[in-house]
């Protein structure tokens, strides 16, 4: 009887020191088996990281779903070529006439503005857009980021408005 209690009495010491952690338990299993995109609490959305430190967030532009990869590196939003034909956006050739310094080198894009985006609950409005002549995958950078609260919790990145 002695040991049933003291097992009792360990459990609920570990619960009560690990209550903060305990807390997180449900919107990160939401995020990681992909319940929601983005799980949600009062705090924003949470996101996965990948093993390679990248988190994929799913930005609705035109009513249309569009993966972009997180980059607080990327001044700006850019489109790949693919996405922005996905939301009518096809620039001319004389348009790509902003020079953009990026990873892989100099690059010329065209410029547009985004009249909204949402990310999650979010909703962003009048974003400053590149529109790469090349395919790939789009980034999340900071013309829009720079308007939320962008905060890495261990293997997740969580997005939150800015007040």
């Amino acid at each position: 009887m002695l040991v049933g209690w003291s097992g009792i009495i360990a459990i609920l010491m570990v619960v009560y020191v690990l209550r903060d952690e305990l807390q997180e338990i449900p919107r990160r299993m939401a995020a990681e088996f992909g319940l929601i995109s983005g799980a949600q609490d009062g705090a924003g959305q949470l996101y996965p990281v990948d093993s390679n430190g990248h988190a994929v967030i799913e930005v609705m532009i035109a009513d249309k779903t569009i993966p972009m990869l997180l980059d607080t590196g990327a001044s700006a939003v850019m489109l790949g070529r693919d996405d922005a034909a996905r939301l009518g956006i096809a620039p001319d050739a004389e348009d790509y006439r902003h020079r953009v310094k990026t990873a892989s080198g100099v690059e010329y894009m065209a410029k547009v503005r985004l009249p909204k985006i949402q990310i999650g609950n979010m909703l962003l409005q009048d974003i400053e857009t590149l529109i790469s002549p090349k395919s790939g995958i789009s980034l999340l950078g900071m013309t829009a980021l720079s308007k939320l609260d962008v905060r890495l919790e261990g293997d997740y990145v969580q997005l939150s408005p800015k007040y």
